[in-house]
């Protein structure tokens, strides 16, 4: 039976006045049948944003940018080619609008899909503060995981992931408009579609 692991490391706390997140994403594909599945890469990011890096480190090396196709306003597919079994790592890096001390947002979702059908995914929240001692514990736990490590780590299924999109917030919330652009959500989602503030009432920080 195929699989698709997926798993990302980024600094989860960035310093107020920085506004660019970075992220190493590791994909591990196995159970494929030759001669593979044509893979491809979809990346969402918020109104403002600017993919400032995407491109593949291992186990080739090249920039993606310049090949992607808008699925919609707000995310990108790219070709990243027939895969077997193996494991992919990619870098990017997401300039982002300036955000003050508390505020939090989803900077960037990474989605793997095949034949169109999504097969695994890595949402990028990031938030702001003013706290070194935040600061220094998301910098040094992001400095102290090894590309092995992490790669290891996607051995396990996919499951949900530790930030989902879509929360437990209180049914009442539901199609507020976004504080951030005034969008109304259609679901209960924890971080705006367009904008990717975190919406009244989200939980799971």
């Amino acid at each position: 039976m195929s699989a698709f692991a997926v798993t990302e490391l980024h600094n989860a706390h960035l310093p107020v006045g920085v506004s660019t997140v970075e992220a190493v994403v590791w994909i591990r594909a196995s159970g494929l049948d030759e001669p593979g599945v044509d893979v491809s890469l979809r990346l969402w990011t918020p109104l403002g944003a600017t993919v400032a890096v995407l491109r593949e480190v291992s186990p080739a090396t090249g920039d993606l940018r310049d090949a992607g196709v808008p699925l919609d306003d707000r995310t990108v597919e790219y070709p990243a080619g027939r895969w077997t079994d193996g494991a992919w790592a990619y870098e990017l890096a997401v300039a982002l609008p300036a955000r003050g001390a508390g505020d939090e947002m989803l900077a960037a979702r990474f989605v793997v899909a095949v034949a169109g059908e999504v097969v695994g995914r890595a949402p990028i929240v990031v938030a702001w503060t003013d706290d070194e001692r935040l600061i220094a514990a998301s910098a040094g736990s992001a400095a102290e995981s090894t590309p092995t490590a992490a790669v290891a780590a996607t051995e396990r299924p996919t499951g949900p992931s530790p930030r989902p999109r879509h929360t437990l917030a209180d049914e009442l919330l539901a199609g507020e408009p976004c504080p951030g652009c005034g969008l109304r959500p259609a679901d209960v989602d924890r971080f705006c579609e367009a904008c990717g503030r975190e919406l009244a009432g989200g939980r799971g920080r």
